[in-house]
This record gives C-alpha cells, structure tokens and sequence, in this order.
C-alpha cells in the first residue's frame, strides 16, 4: 500500500521537471544544442507529451495557475529559435512591404532579387523567404500582425514570435471561462503547442482564437456579433472556411451578409494591389507534404481526381457532421477540422493549432494523439540529413509512428463514445417504466 501512494505522491513533481527540462533541452536544440538532431527532437516531443498527461491528470489546476504555466512557457520560448522552421522570414517580408508599399499582395518576393534599394537587413530576410516564386498566402488578418510585427522590430523575428505569444495567451485567456482547466493545461502543455507557438511563432492558432470568440458571442442578439468572429478566421486562413457549414445549413443570410461585408472591408485597404488568392491558387494546385488518405488514390487515379475525390467526401461528411450537431461549435468544428487535414495533400504540423485548442471545449480524445503523431513528419531527409532520401520525404518509420498514433487516438476515442452511449442507453433503460405483465 505504501509503495503505490509513494509513486502517486511523486509522479505529479516527477511529470512537473519532466515537462520543463523537455522543453529547456528543445530551446537548446533550437540553438544548436546535438546539432538540431530531429531524433533528439522526437525524444523529446514524446517525453513531454506523456508529462503533459501526467500534470493533468495527476495535479489539481486553476484558471490562474494555468495562465502562470503558459506565460512561464513562453517566455521559455522566446529564449529559443524557430526550430525546422523558416516561415518566420515569409511574415517580415510582408510586414516591410505592406510598411513601404501599403501592400504585400500581387509581386512575389523573388521579383525583388537583386534590388538595390532594399536595406540590407532586408535583403538578407529576402535571401531566405521560401518558396520566393509565390506571392504570399496571409491574409489580411495576418498582414495586420506581421506588419505590427515589422514596425516593433525590424527585421528581427523575436518581436513577432512576442506578439504571436501574446495572442495565444489571449486564447489561453478566453479557453479557461468555459473549459476546465486541466483540459485548457493539457492543451497549453503540448510539445506542438510549445515549438510551433513559443518557439516558431506560427499564428495559426489564431484561426481558433476568432472561432471561440464567435462561439462565445452566439448569444449576442445582432448578427454582426457571431460575423466578426467568423470574418477574422477566414482573413486569418482560407481554411477556416468549413467552418461556415453550419450557417449555410441553417441559412443564416442575415449573418453570412454581415460576414460578406467584414471581409470586404478588411480586403479594402489592398484594392488594386491584388489578394493572397494568387498565392493560394498556386498552394492548392501544386503544394504536398505529408499527405493524408488522398495519397491512397494516387497510384489509382491522377493527382487532381484524387483531390477532387476527396474534396466531395469530405465535404458531404462534413455537412452529415453539422447536422448532426446542430450548430457551429466546438464540438462540430473538431472533427470537420480533423477530417479537412484527414483528406488533405498538405499537413504541416501546425494545421493542428486551428482546432486543437477548440479541443478544450469537448470529449474528443484523439485531438492529443493527433498532436503527437504529426511531430514525426519533421523526421525528413533534410532534417536527417540523409543524401538518399527526397529533402522533405518522410522517413517510412517516422509516417508509420504518425498514422500509428492517429489511429489509437481514433480507436480510443470511437470506444469512449461507445461506452458513454451504451451508459446513457442503459440508464435511460432503468428510469424507464417495465411493461405490466398480464
């Protein structure tokens, strides 16, 4: 007896250091440390995931404590770098060009190579935009952000990873006035929270930030309320937009009127100038990395019947989800999210951060398992340096762990649900009344 209340006693301050020297050695890494090894990386990831499980099942969490948890993790953070990640010089080129031209839409950044007016600093951020062919993809949300981002620091990426982390714990803030905490710490204790937030700065949690924020004010009689919200998801990222499936169904015109006219006047300042719809064009047609079950077509049928296929499926499941729930919510935008990146040619690990947060506010267990199996894509030829292999090819092991995980999580979760179900059906079956025997 003694043993067992010994371990319970010690596991939460074992879980507690665990989680924190995972991430000190992960900023580490971010600066050099084992020379970035993504296997190292990887060790890491799955250490702070089980700690992330202990703490919150095993240590009682208030709202103000949690809040402490993220602030300490990120200012953790800020002491690291973006780690596998380049994005960050994507955001400060546009912030410097919607600063000196009003707007980062219509000219790519390669048609700046070789400029001689630009300032150096810039010239060498221009040197490492990726993919530097392609206008950018950021919507006006987000240009709003990386020109802010611009204006505080130049060319230096830690003030926009500041803003990026102030926002987050923005989320933080609104999750924990209608989740439990414990479910909000081990959201905010998730390794891909903390690299793709803390560490990279990517601001795709934003899109579930506007999301929450139009979910909490559905109580709002005007429509314009629930409108703002939506608006700034889908100027945020294009790929909020399923979540307007429940509107659509419930044919709220007043509000899908208001939404229309939000995103018009948040595109208004780049009239002439061009949108991301450019960028986003190119993306869609040509862009993969790490596919989900449309890679399954492919030796079937070509690229583009594979996309179109799954583009239907998931489009008719989806609205088969809103039905069934009944409204925009948290519930429903959780599994919608997870089946668009299910079926998706492109999952970068921070897709994730535009549901995952949401994930807070249900039952869903697959969410957290999702969120450890897609860390193993960064373990690709480039990261491992591996001459044999494509420079962003998955190593096979590293795809095998990925779908491994998302299919337990899947599994776990369908059987929780069956047994609450099967709870439900039989207490219902007691308060029932027996039928009178004659």
């Amino acid at each position: 007896m003694g043993r067992p209340r010994l371990i319970v006693r010690i596991a939460p301050t074992a879980a507690l250091l665990a989680w924190w020297l995972s991430a000190i050695a992960m900023v580490a890494l971010s600066r050099g440390a084992w020379g970035g090894s993504v296997l190292v990386f990887l060790a890491l990831v799955v250490l702070g995931s089980a700690s992330a499980w202990l703490l919150a099942r095993h240590i009682a969490w208030s709202p103000a404590t949690v809040m402490g948890f993220t602030l300490a993790a990120h200012a953790l953070g800020a002491l690291g770098l973006p780690l596998y990640e380049d994005d960050h010089f994507r955001y400060l080129w546009d912030g410097y060009r919607t600063a000196v031209s009003g707007s980062p839409y219509g000219v790519a950044p390669s048609a700046f190579y070789g400029d001689a007016t630009l300032p150096p600093e810039m010239a060498a951020v221009l040197s490492s935009v990726n993919h530097a062919d392609v206008p950018t993809i950021y919507g006006p949300s987000l240009q709003a952000l990386f020109l802010l981002g611009y204006v505080v620091g130049g060319s230096h990426e830690l003030p926009l990873r500041l803003l990026v982390s102030a926002l987050h714990l923005l989320l933080v803030w609104r999750l924990l006035a209608d989740a439990r905490a414990e479910r909000v710490l081990l959201y905010v204790a998730q390794p891909l929270v903390f690299k793709e937030v803390a560490l990279t700065g990517h601001p795709d949690a934003l899109v579930a930030l506007a999301l929450l924020l139009a979910w909490q004010w559905r109580t709002v009689a005007s429509p314009w309320a629930s409108a703002v919200g939506y608006a700034l998801a889908l100027a945020v990222k294009s790929s909020a937009l399923p979540a307007l499936g429940a509107w659509l169904l419930a044919r709220q015109w007043r509000g899908l009127l208001a939404l229309t006219l939000l995103l018009m006047a948040m595109y208004v300042p780049f009239v002439g100038s061009g949108t991301d719809l450019a960028g986003l064009r190119v993306f869609a047609e040509h862009w993969q990395f790490n596919p989900g079950l449309v890679a399954l077509l492919v030796p079937v049928i070509s690229w583009h019947a594979a996309k179109l296929t799954m583009a239907v499926l998931a489009t008719t499941l989806m609205l088969l989800i809103y039905r069934r729930v009944g409204e925009g919510s948290p519930e429903s935008w959780v599994p919608v999210f997870g089946l668009l990146l299910l079926v998706s040619p492109v999952i970068n690990p921070w897709y994730l951060l535009w549901f995952l947060p949401l994930a807070t506010l249900t039952r869903h267990s697959w969410p957290w398992w999702a969120a450890l199996g897609v860390l193993f894509s960064y373990a690709t030829g480039l990261n491992l340096e591996r001459d044999d292999m494509v420079a962003f090819g998955i190593a096979q092991w590293a795809l095998v762990a990925q779908w491994t995980l998302v299919a337990v999580g899947l599994a776990l979760s369908w059987a929780a649900r069956a047994r609450v179900s099967a709870s439900a059906s039989a207490a219902a079956s007691r308060r029932s009344p027996s039928p009178t025997r004659h």
